[in-house]
């Protein structure tokens, strides 16, 4: 028996089938809920393809439909995607329903004018029912009603605009980034167990990693998810949120004040602004 993309654990309930020597259950959800392990029951994790298997997926599904691109191109564009398999399964079909080489859809991906949806096939694969972004966006709605309600979306933005390789909590829980989201929420008693609450809601619908045994890089974000967010910022808002993000890194690390500039401090910081996402919108800011 196959249960797919279990939305709530709470869905299950009372409809575990028993064990049986016959046969077992295959149960597949984006949830990490603790409710969902149990007696009798094995957590499978799938994680993203190794360069290797994402190179090794495209090249294969592209040549089933006679086409051929670089070696380079293909693992560039792995790179480009996370490696995430939902992501690659995507543009694999893009690129073959519209013809574009893997260049040019790459140039595609780069342009901040364009977002995940208008880079996504016009007919999803493999019977998907949403594209990337429509995906994560109702993991993010679902977040959002988890305790404390209405935090989690606007935690994610934050981080949107940080290093998805590792944000410390720290950044995440200080003066600005609480001011921030109590602003945003209306509550403007936000405390730090709030946003520890917000992070476990985030992780449970695997929209974050968290592991708190690594302060200096204790929340990871995909590159994509973060890609999702952005698109649904508006300009204001994108602003906003770069300038939050970089007092909050100021204010995890005092030292940065010592009159030195901010880039030379930012830079190298274990949870680098990400300058990609956010450097120029500083740049901008700091000329206004």
């Amino acid at each position: 028996m196959v249960l797919d993309d279990i939305g709530d654990p709470a869905d299950l309930s009372g409809l575990w089938p028993p064990a049986d020597p016959c046969g077992f259950t295959l149960a597949t959800t984006r949830r990490k809920d603790a409710a969902l392990t149990g007696e009798g029951r094995r957590l499978l994790e799938v994680g993203l393809f190794t360069p290797g298997q994402a190179l090794a997926y495209l090249t294969r599904g592209l040549a089933a439909h006679a086409r051929t691109e670089p070696a380079g191109q293909l693992a560039a564009l792995a790179d480009d995607l996370g490696h995430l398999p939902l992501a690659l399964s995507q543009a694999a079909a893009y690129l073959i329903d519209t013809g574009v080489s893997c260049a040019a859809y790459r140039a595609l991906l780069a342009d901040r004018t364009r977002t995940l949806a208008d880079v996504a096939p016009d007919a999803l694969p493999d019977d998907q029912p949403h594209t990337v972004a429509a995906a994560w966006s109702l993991s993010v709605d679902r977040a959002d009603t988890l305790r404390p309600p209405g935090l989690a979306r606007p935690l994610l933005q934050l981080t949107a605009l940080l290093d998805p390789n590792g944000i410390p909590p720290a950044v995440l829980t200080g003066p600005p980034a609480l001011t921030h989201l109590g602003r945003t929420t209306g509550h403007d008693d936000v405390t730090p167990d709030d946003v520890h609450l917000a992070l476990a809601a985030l992780r449970r619908l695997s929209l974050t990693e968290h592991t708190p045994n690594t302060p200096q890089q204790g929340v990871q974000v995909h590159q994509l998810i973060q890609r999702a967010v952005r698109d649904t910022l508006t300009p204001a808002e994108t602003r906003h949120l770069a300038r939050t993000a970089a007092d909050a890194l100021l204010a995890a690390w005092p030292q940065a004040n010592s009159g030195q500039g901010i880039a030379s401090h930012l830079r190298p910081a274990p949870a680098a602004y990400n300058y990609q996402n956010a450097g120029l919108l500083m740049w901008d800011g700091r000329r206004r």
